[in-house]
């Protein structure tokens, strides 16, 4: 936000993936039911395209069957449903599709209420390419506010694979030579104290101490 990355007051901004989109929608790891990672994420979209869901909704049960190159494979994951897309499979252009649309919602409600200027869109998810954004794109415009909307561009990551990795390295370089407080998600501005528990903290820490929680490093 404003150029810097925004954790929130305790560090967990930024779960999009957990923002409810079915409420009678399938459980979710975090316990919640319908978050859209469970409804748009990789493995939503590989059993979509593998048992033919949202063709269905415009087919018939045997055109499916007929339909989907992925049926009857013992293993399939978002590579496979991606080339089986760009190759013309039905049910799997129908999948990336459907799964556009439901991100497309989701980031409407973030484009109305922080009215970006650009959504990098990342992750395995993503090499589907104008499969998968081009829905994303229409579901967004149409569900944001067009003032909000109006500039807002949503583009492909770059950085591919590497992207986890190097986040990581981040994280590290700035709690070892960052702000202190960026690290108890109170903002900048403020003083850090030694009594202020951060969210990646898993023990109490002396001042200048660096800890490291699945690999989300603290720095006070």
């Amino acid at each position: 936000m404003n150029g810097r990355i925004y954790r929130g007051n305790g560090g967990s901004a930024g779960e999009l993936g957990h923002v409810t989109i079915d409420e009678d929608g399938p459980l979710c790891n975090c316990g919640n039911r319908g978050c859209l990672e469970t409804l748009a994420g990789a493995r939503a979209i590989v059993k979509d395209a593998y048992q033919g869901l949202s063709l269905a909704t415009t087919s018939t049960r045997s055109s499916v069957a007929e339909a989907s190159v992925l049926a009857g494979r013992i293993e399939v994951d978002i590579t496979d449903v991606i080339q089986a897309a760009q190759n013309g499979d039905a049910a799997s252009l129908a999948a990336l599709e459907h799964a556009g649309e439901r991100i497309g919602m989701a980031l409407a409600g973030l484009i109305n209420l922080f009215n970006p200027s650009m959504i990098v869109i990342g992750g395995g998810v993503a090499h589907a390419g104008e499969l998968l954004l081009n829905p994303l794109r229409r579901a967004a415009s149409s569900c944001s506010l067009p003032a909000a909307w109006k500039g807002t561009r949503i583009l492909p990551g770059k950085l591919d694979n590497t992207a986890v990795a190097l986040g990581a390295v981040s994280l590290v370089i700035d709690a070892a030579f960052g702000v202190p407080t960026v690290w108890t998600g109170q903002g900048e501005s403020i003083e850090a104290t030694s009594n202020v528990l951060t969210f990646y903290r898993s023990r109490m820490t002396l001042p200048g101490e660096v800890t490291s929680v699945i690999g989300k490093p603290s720095f006070e």
